[in-house]
């Protein structure tokens, strides 16, 4: 992968990681979506902490950085919770193809908020990709999304992706506020175990041993998947970074084929045909 620089590297790191996640959090099925996304929060901030306390670092970060970080924790609870909410009801893969339209969005708002620049092949890579959706969802050819759950839950997971591009836009802007990664992971947790556990609190489920097995997959690949991400905006644009999650919409894809019987249609290769095209030609060093 030498022709990839390492941010993007990272980002289908990143990809991948997430992809496991929400294959854990379907198959944790029973267990409400709050109650999932404390559990992973706990397991998140144990983790922050002993890396921070390794590297000698405040978990708190800088003071001057206290409105981003809280926004990136609030952002970011928000848009888990819309998309735990939609994949309990739609296929993995096409939840995951929704939500990975956040690209798009968070090069828009890192274009308005961080004014960073925009290239031709950039937006050329961005449309390429949403192009690749469109196919995999069905928009492409048929005009219509191959789907006939409520809409409520298409809209929550879109709700997921714009709410997901303003938490990866807060995220490339502490990165350049030389803010530490393991501190912007910290303040993931620290807003959403509140929020999560008042949410669940009345809906409680004891899990059985598989659904332990579940949410520890959960915990794990989500950790992973923050890491990896952090890095990759600390070390690409943020339309450059974010642009390889398109990648997990496959991911998401091949985990439904093996593990919960969904059987794409044709138009799924010619989709991750696409996206994982603008994914080398994006990624490419300049």
């Amino acid at each position: 992968m030498n022709f990839l620089s390492k941010g993007v590297v990272s980002g289908i790191a990143a990809a991948l990681s997430f992809s496991l996640m929400i294959l854990f959090v379907k198959l944790a099925k029973g267990i409400p979506a709050q109650e999932t996304i404390f559990f992973r929060s706990i397991f998140t901030l144990i983790a922050s902490v002993i890396v921070l306390k390794q590297q000698g670092l405040s978990i708190w970060g800088q003071k001057e950085n206290k409105i981003f970080l809280l926004g990136r924790g609030l952002a970011g609870y928000v848009a888990l919770s819309a998309y735990f909410f939609s994949v309990r009801e739609l296929p993995i893969a096409v939840a995951s193809l929704v939500q990975y339209m956040s690209p798009v969005f968070s090069a828009i708002f890192a274009f308005l908020f961080l004014r960073e620049d925009s290239s031709f092949r950039q937006w050329l890579c961005l449309l390429v990709g949403f192009i690749g959706i469109g196919f995999i969802s069905g928009v492409i050819p048929n005009g219509n999304l191959n789907t006939s759950t409520n809409g409520v839950y298409w809209i929550s997971c879109l709700f997921s992706a714009i709410l997901s591009g303003v938490a990866y836009v807060f995220v490339r802007k502490l990165t350049t506020l030389k803010e530490s990664p393991e501190v912007i992971i910290f303040y993931f947790p620290l807003v959403s175990i509140p929020f999560s556990l008042v949410s669940t609190i009345n809906n409680w489920v004891l899990p059985s041993f598989n659904q332990w097995i579940y949410l520890l997959g959960v915990c794990v690949y989500s950790y992973l998947g923050q890491i990896f991400l952090t890095y990759s905006l600390k070390m690409e644009r943020t339309a450059a970074a974010t642009n390889t999650l398109y990648l997990g919409s496959v991911f998401a894809t091949i985990w439904g084929i093996s593990f919960l019987s969904e059987i794409p249609s044709w138009n799924f290769y010619i989709g991750a045909l696409l996206i994982i095209g603008c994914q080398l030609l994006f990624g490419r060093k300049k």
